[in-house]
């Protein structure tokens, strides 16, 4: 029964994977990524385990709203339709373990967030859900509650809102005039009056910190960065491994939220 399941979900497009029995873990090696709709492969791999449960690849133009009333998702959900307006119908399962899974098309290709509130998770690309008959640890069974011929549908204007990150303005940039050896000197000088990194006592915040006001607030290249934070890294308390250290200088330029140049234009450093 479970392989004819299968068949049907990839006969509608759907990419599907199998799991271990009453189980939510993939059998395949690459979890999500080696899920598929060749029907000779789906009949290989129920062939091999006959009960696996079944769990579909979220397409990219899907999205899926797991509530768990476990965690208060039920609760949640209810607070938000009241605050903001009932969502419209679309296909729904019932999960093994007494939630919801509501599926909704995905209008836009903005990142979506990994969960809404408590007990409110969102699935999309990348991710799986179960569906039926598959049975949850729990003992549980999934199982389709929409009518046949239900559509996705379009979430609400408030819902595609909340679930979308919302891109942050990219921080300003200060003009940067000073040339590179004037830079490097200010950085070496501010970084010699900066106290060591102490485990326990915010270490990661703090070389964070430091590497961010280096690369971005100096305006420095990442191995200019970094070699001044070496010198530095050995006061630490323990110091930094190359790799970690690196990978926090690498961190700081690429996705820290300091104003390029913000070091130089206000005589801090100087």
């Amino acid at each position: 029964m479970h392989c004819s399941c299968a068949l049907r979900y990839a006969a509608r497009g759907l990419r599907v994977l199998p799991l271990r029995e009453r189980d939510k873990r993939p059998l395949l090696d690459h979890g999500v990524h080696d899920a598929s709709a060749d029907p000779g492969t789906i009949r290989r791999w129920w062939s091999r385990w006959p009960s696996a449960n079944i769990a579909i690849a979220v397409p990219p133009e899907w999205f899926v709203l797991d509530v768990d009333p476990r965690h208060g998702g039920d609760v949640e959900l209810d607070r938000l339709e009241r605050e903001h307006g009932p969502l419209p119908v679309t296909v729904t399962a019932r999960t093994g373990s007494g939630g919801r899974h509501l599926l909704f098309a995905r209008p836009t290709a903005a990142k979506l967030r990994g969960r809404l509130r408590p007990g409110l998770d969102l699935l999309s690309v990348g991710k799986y859900f179960l569906v039926a008959p598959s049975v949850h640890p729990c003992g549980g069974a999934y199982s389709w509650t929409s009518p046949r011929g239900t559509a996705i549908a379009q979430p609400p204007a408030w819902l595609n809102q909340l679930v979308t990150v919302q891109p942050e303005p990219p921080a300003p940039i200060h003009p940067v005039t000073l040339p590179a050896t004037t830079r490097v000197d200010r950085a070496r000088r501010y970084l010699e009056r900066v106290p060591p990194a102490i485990s326990g006592g915010g270490g990661h915040a703090h070389t964070f910190t430091t590497a961010l006001k280096l690369a971005r607030g100096f305006c420095l290249d990442e191995s200019t960065a970094f070699s001044l934070m070496v010198v530095w890294n050995r006061a630490c308390q323990p110091p930094w491994s190359a790799k970690d250290l690196a990978r926090k200088v690498k961190e700081a330029a690429r996705a820290g939220r300091m104003p390029v140049g913000a070091m130089l234009d206000d005589g801090r450093a100087a």
